[in-house]
């Protein structure tokens, strides 16, 4: 388990390293992973981003079944990127567990489509639309140096 960086560390406001698939196939992050996926659950979140537990590289944990609590099934995405971005976007309501207790409404594209590795060092392809997108788009701004609040319409 880690502990949560909180705003206003700096490592949240800092682009992330590219993790190399040599290292994800051999397994070097498979106890980050498992750690990270724990932390995430425990702190009733649905994605985790590597710099929010103080590490500057290009990971992030994905709930892929958002709704579902009791069946979140996360997996592991190393240097994910954003492919395609719909035209259509919607004012969602969002917080971030490294910004606690602030919540705010956010305009995000409604559906999108994401280039990573996976656990296994394998490239995936992912479409994603509603929860699952604004997910995806609120991690990857997590790798990237950003967070939600500076990018929020309102705060609530």
């Amino acid at each position: 388990m880690f502990k949560i960086v909180t705003e206003p560390n700096l490592i949240l406001h800092k682009k992330s390293l590219a993790v190399s698939i040599g290292d994800i196939k051999a397994g070097k992050f498979n106890g980050l992973i498992d750690n990270m996926v724990k932390t995430m659950i425990k702190s009733d979140g649905v994605g985790l981003a590597a710099p929010q537990i103080g590490k500057s590289m290009h990971l992030a944990i994905v709930s892929m079944n958002p709704e579902r609590r009791d069946s979140l099934q996360p997996k592991a995405f190393f240097n994910p990127t954003i492919t395609f971005e719909s035209k259509e976007k919607k004012v969602l309501h969002e917080g971030c567990l490294s910004v606690p207790k602030q919540y705010g409404l956010i305009k995000r594209a409604a559906k999108i489509r994401v280039k990573a590795i996976d656990q296994n060092g394998d490239e995936v392809k992912i479409k994603a639309k509603g929860l699952l997108a604004q997910i995806f788009q609120h991690e990857i701004d997590h790798l990237n140096g950003q967070l939600y609040i500076e990018k929020v319409e309102s705060m609530e």
